[in-house]
C-alpha cells in the first residue's frame, strides 16, 4: 500500500498474513485525521480482519500511543470506522483454512519538525524530517519491549552490537555466534574499513516468533521495500528478525542475523554513516558475508560460500546461493537482467527478488575475488571514498572498466562461481 500523508505527516503500513496476492483493494476511504482531531499526533498499530466477501469484520488497537491522551479513544474510534468502510476482492478462498484473513495496518501522525532543515532521504527518493525517524525509532523500541520482553527474555552486549530476544532457551545456541561470525567475516574482507569504538551499537531485535516479527514489521515500514526474513534501518541503527524451530530452520535465522548485522557494518563502516551506498552494495555485500562458508582455523576463504541442499530436523531447503545463481543464469537466458548501467548507479528497477539480490550477490563476489583480486583495491577504495558523494563517477570508472564490459564478466564469474564456490 502506498504511503497516505495528511498535514502531520500520517504514513500507514500493511502487513497481510498469511498473503498479500489473496487480496486486492477494491475501495478505501482516506484515514486522514477529520476536524476534530487536527493537530493529534502518535502512533497506532491497528489489527483487522477481512472475511470470505472481502469486508472488513473485526478492527482493534494492538499498540496506540497518542498525543493528547485524551484524544486517544477518538483518534481509535475514527480508525475502526475507516478500516470498517474498505472492501477486497478475495481470491484463492479454499486455501485459507478459516473464515478471514487477519492483516496489521499501522497509522503514523507524526509530530511536526522543529528544525524543518534537518532532513533525511528515504530509498523510494521520499525527503522526510529526521525527527520522524527519531521519533519512529523511540515508538518501535517502545513496541519492541512490550513484545520481546518476558520470562526467555536476555540481552547481551557485543560492544558493536546489542543482541535483545525472547527466543527459548533450547533455539537460542549459536544466535549470537552468528552475528560474532559476521562481525569477523567483515573484519576480514573489508579489514581497512575504519572502526569507531565510541560509535553506537545496533540493537538486534531477535524475536521468538513470526508474529512477533510481522508486528514490528507492519508496524516499521516507513517505505515499501522487500521483506524476506529480516529487516535494518540505518539511520535507526535497529536490525531485526525472528527464529522459532518450530515455524522455521534455525540455521535461516542465523543467516538473517548474519544478512541484516551486515547491512549495518556497511552503513557504519563503508558508508561512514553519511554516504548511501546503492542498493547493490547494501545488499551485495549483506549477502556476501551471509553466504560465506564458515571459517577454518579462524581464517575466511573469501571465495566459498554455502552451497546445495540444505537440512534440520524435518526442514528441508536449497540454499540461497543455488536460487541466485539460478536467478542470475535465466535471466541471462531469457533476456530479462535489468539495464547494468541503471543498476550499477543504484536506480529504481522492478525485478525478481531473487534476481535482485542475486545479481548483486555476484557482483560484489566479483569485485572482490574475480581476475585473481585485482579488483578488489579499487572496489574497496571506492566505496570508502567516493561512493554516494557529488564526485562519484561510478563504479565502472573506479575500477577502470567500461560499464558494457562489466555484464560479460558477471556471466564468466558466475560459471566460476558454479565450478569453484
Amino acid at each position: 500500500m502506498k504511503p497516505i500523508w495528511s498535514s502531520v505527516c500520517l504514513i500507514a503500513t500493511l502487513t497481510v498474513c498469511p498473503a498479500a496476492a489473496q487480496l486486492e483493494v477494491l475501495q478505501k476511504k482516506s484515514c486522514n485525521l477529520p476536524g476534530d482531531l487536527r493537530g493529534v499526533t502518535g502512533h497506532v498499530l491497528m489489527r483487522y480482519h477481512v472475511n470470505l466477501e472481502g469486508k472488513v469484520n473485526f478492527v482493534e488497537p494492538v499498540f496506540s500511543r497518542v498525543t493528547p491522551g485524551e484524544k486517544k479513544q477518538a483518534l481509535e474510534d475514527h480508525l475502526k470506522t475507516c478500516l470498517g468502510q474498505w472492501t477486497y476482492r478475495v481470491s484463492e478462498k479454499s486455501n485459507w483454512g478459516h473464515a478471514y484473513l487477519e492483516l496489521l495496518l499501522a497509522f503514523h501522525y507524526f509530530t511536526p519538525a522543529a528544525t524543518p532543515g534537518a532532513t533525511t532521504h528515504l530509498p523510494d527518493g521520499r525527503v522526510v524530517p529526521r525527527s520522524h525517524l527519531e521519533e519512529m525509532r523511540t515508538m518501535k523500541l517502545e513496541l519492541a519491549d512490550q513484545l520481546i520482553k518476558g520470562p526467555n527474555f536476555v540481552e547481551e552486549n557485543g560492544g558493536a552490537w546489542l543482541l535483545k530476544t525472547n527466543v527459548k532457551r533450547a533455539d537460542r545456541a549459536g544466535m549470537a555466534d552468528a552475528i560474532r561470525a559476521a562481525q569477523a567475516s567483515f573484519n576480514q574482507v573489508f579489514p581497512t574499513a575504519p572502526v569507531d569504538p565510541n560509535g553506537p551499537p545496533v540493537i538486534v531485535l531477535l524475536f521468538g516468533s513470526q508474529d512477533q516479527f510481522n508486528t514490528i514489521s507492519a508496524f516499521d515500514n516507513l517505505y515499501a521495500r522487500p521483506r524476506l526474513g529480516g529487516q535494518y534501518n540505518p539511520e535507526e541503527r535497529i536490525a531485526y528478525t525472528f527464529a522459532t524451530g518450530e515455524e522455521a530452520p534455525l540455521k535461516i535465522s542465523h543467516d538473517y542475523l548474519r544478512h541484516e548485522v551486515t547491512h549495518h557494518f556497511v552503513w557504519q563502516r563503508l558508508c561512514g554513516e553519511i554516504r548511501d551506498a546503492p542498493h547493490w552494495v547494501e545488499e551485495g555485500v549483506a549477502s556476501f558475508i551471509e553466504l560465506l562458508r564458515p571459517a577454518r582455523g579462524g581464517t575466511i576463504d573469501r571465495f566459498r560460500f554455502q552451497r546445495g541442499r540444505q537440512a534440520e530436523g524435518s526442514f528441508n531447503w536449497t540454499a540461497r546461493s543455488e536460487l541466485y545463481l539460478d536467478a542470475f543464469e535465466r535471466g541471462v537466458r531469457n533476456g530479462s537482467l535489468p539495464d547494468i548501467d541503471t543498476f550499477l548507479r543504484g536506480g529504481t528497477l522492478t525485478m525478481d527478488v531473487d534476481l535482485g539480490y542475486g545479481l548483486s550477490w555476484i557482483l560484489v563476489h566479483y569485485l572482490i575475488n574475480g581476475e585473481d583480486g585485482a579488483l578488489y583495491p579499487a572496489f574497496l577504495a571506492w566505496m570508502l571514498g567516493p561512493m554516494g558523494t557529488s564526485q562519484d563517477a561510478g563504479l565502472a570508472a573506479a575500477i577502470g572498466r567500461k560499464t558494457e564490459q562489466i555484464l560479460p564478466a558477471l556471466k564468466e564469474h558466475a560459471r566460476l562461481m558454479r565450478q569453484r564456490g
